[in-house]
């Protein structure tokens, strides 16, 4: 067997494909399903949020068990295979057990330390465990990636300040916005980025003024109420659209929602840099969607600004910068939590088997023992327990080296090939 990690690169490929391999909890169980349907695969998780898509695998051949989950991407997505080839990332054994433990601990997040991945990691976890898709081996690999995640935020600063895509754009708007809590905000769209703004906004009382926009009155209302906000319809939200200083846009659409139209026409194309001009007013556009939210076209006009998720990871990136010597500290416990990982899984897997061998072994000692009984029987007690010492010390000496190796690479591909040889040699069960 070996256990896998195959995701897609998002940052490759275009953004309607992109969409199109997002794997909703809804339809995660049916996706499991399919995956565990292939003979290859004996266990399967789908970690899927808007930034990665990945399937951690127990596979029972290596090269036919992936080949069905690169399939399975082009199935999805509706692209072919060498489109999803050229995209994807395999991880296998240790390097995908290391690759868990980075994503859990928020290294490998867009936001640096970032907790809401860990939440993503238990649920897919979950999903799977209720579907019985996953086993053994993935169980304890993802109970051991929380464990992991908490114990790297609670022994370094990794999540210290900015930790989520929402907080972030919040801290990166305060660098260019004056007094931003005398801002009128708008928020459009109520999904879960919607929500993580209104819920930081609720937080730190960035704003007196807080509006929220969607398409679902009902999702819409849901969320405004939930944090003290006011809500506007969809309809009204565009004609009303100008009051609003800062607005967020958060938006699943795959065309643009704030279009130049839907400003006022007295702007004109900016002549110089940003900032905001003595008795001017400013207004500011931050785009979370992918595919923008927002049209190119408003980011020309006077005394506008808009930071879409481009000048968030570069915001972002001079954030991880200054957090180099966490990362550090966070490598070198996810190293030692690989080798603790491992050593778990080795005394877990190989035990039952290095006991039949160690059975085995004292069967057949007692066998041979047995057919020399009335030789034995001639010898006095104290020659009799000598030869039940030597025979006993020979059958452990001979099985020590064997049962050494089978806990060392219990878990990887290398040990399950000598867990099935000495099932054979030995003709255990």
């Amino acid at each position: 067997m070996s256990l896998v990690v195959i995701g897609v690169k998002q940052d490759v490929l275009d953004n309607d494909i992109r969409e199109s391999i997002v794997v909703t909890t809804n339809d995660a169980p049916k996706h499991l399903i399919d995956l565990c349907g292939n003979l290859d695969i004996s266990e399967a998780i789908i970690l899927s949020t808007c930034l990665r898509t990945e399937v951690y695998a127990v596979l029972d051949r290596f090269h036919p068990g992936v080949s069905e989950i690169e399939a399975w991407f082009a199935k999805i997505s509706n692209i072919d295979l060498d489109t999803i080839s050229n995209a994807r990332f395999i991880y296998f054994d240790d390097d995908a057990i290391r690759h868990l433990f980075e994503v859990a601990a928020g290294l490998d997040s867009f936001v640096l330390g970032e907790g809401e991945v860990l939440t993503q990691v238990r649920k897919a976890g979950e999903i799977s465990a209720k579907e019985g898709m996953s086993g053994p081996i993935l169980k304890q690999l993802f109970k051991h990636a929380i464990e992991v995640g908490k114990r790297i935020r609670t022994e370094t600063k990794i999540s210290n300040g900015v930790t989520s895509v929402a907080s972030a754009s919040l801290s990166l708007l305060n660098e260019h916005v004056k007094s931003l809590s005398e801002k009128e905000i708008l928020i459009v769209g109520a999904g879960q980025m919607g929500e993580s703004i209104a819920s930081n906004l609720s937080k730190k009382r960035e704003s007196r003024k807080v509006t929220i926009s969607n398409r679902s009155r009902l999702k819409g209302t849901n969320v405004a109420n939930r944090y003290g906000f006011d809500y506007m319809n969809w309809a009204n939200m565009k004609k009303e659209f100008n009051k609003f200083d800062v607005v967020f846009v958060t938006t699943a659409a795959l065309e643009p929602v704030i279009t130049l139209e839907m400003l006022k026409s007295g702007n004109s194309s900016k002549s110089g840099g940003l900032g905001e001009s003595e008795g001017s007013r400013v207004r500011c556009f931050v785009d979370l969607g992918v595919p923008k939210n927002v049209s190119s076209e408003v980011g020309l006009l006077e005394n506008v600004q808009v930071f879409d998720m481009e000048n968030l990871k570069s915001y972002v990136d001079n954030n991880r910068l200054r957090k180099n010597a966490e990362v550090d500290k966070a490598s070198k416990i996810i190293s030692e939590e690989v080798k603790r990982f491992k050593g778990e899984v080795a005394a877990r897997g190989a035990a039952p088997l290095v006991a039949s061998l160690r059975s085995k072994g004292d069967q057949i000692r007692l066998s041979t023992l047995n057919k020399y009984d009335s030789k034995l029987r001639s010898m006095n007690e104290d020659e009799r327990d000598l030869v039940e010492k030597i025979t006993s010390q020979i059958v452990a000496t001979l099985l020590h080296e064997p049962s050494v190796k089978l806990k060392e690479t219990s878990g990887s591909s290398k040990g399950e090939r000598l867990k099935e040889a000495v099932r054979v040699l030995f003709d255990l069960a």
